[in-house]
């Protein structure tokens, strides 16, 4: 049986939609991610639908840790924080329908803090299939903006 603290379960509590810039974002990362005191890698942060928990209800940095799609706890892998207001939007290029990121709340039963990062388009909507429908050139860009954002908050380990 795979346990997270009692806080986690979503237990009735409905979504949430709002999000203050300054609330805190947080998203695990693999050691073989982390080189002492280098950048993390721009793969860290991918899209469609950035993986993250929100601070926002009484989450906690730690609760990244608990994989509960996979229900295993990550104690070796390392964590990020950043803030909704340090997500870059939009980031515009030549020739392409304007994309935006937006943080969506998608409770799970085993984690109510879970959220996603995902990009959206003024035509299609919410964007889900990175090689189809979103240019890699942009991906790039918004990559390199989020990853200066990045607090590492707990070195894996």
């Amino acid at each position: 049986m795979f346990d997270v603290p009692g806080d986690m379960l979503t237990n009735d509590r409905g979504t949430d939609p709002t999000f203050a810039p300054s609330e805190k974002l947080y998203r695990r990362f693999p050691p073989e991610h982390y080189k002492g005191g280098m950048k993390i890698p721009i793969y860290a942060v991918e899209l469609p639908d950035v993986s993250v928990n929100r601070s926002k209800h009484g989450g906690k940095a730690e609760y990244v840790l608990y994989d509960v799609v996979k229900g295993t706890y990550r104690e070796h892998f390392g964590i990020v924080e950043f803030s909704v207001g340090d997500i870059p939007n939009p980031i515009p290029l030549e020739n392409q329908t304007r994309v935006e990121t937006k943080v969506s709340h998608e409770p799970e039963l085993l984690n109510y803090f879970h959220s996603e990062i995902q990009a959206h388009d003024e035509v299609r909507g919410h964007l889900k299939n990175i090689e189809e429908d979103i240019d890699e050139e942009w991906v790039a860009a918004w990559r390199v903006k989020m990853r200066r954002a990045l607090t590492v908050v707990k070195k894996p380990g």
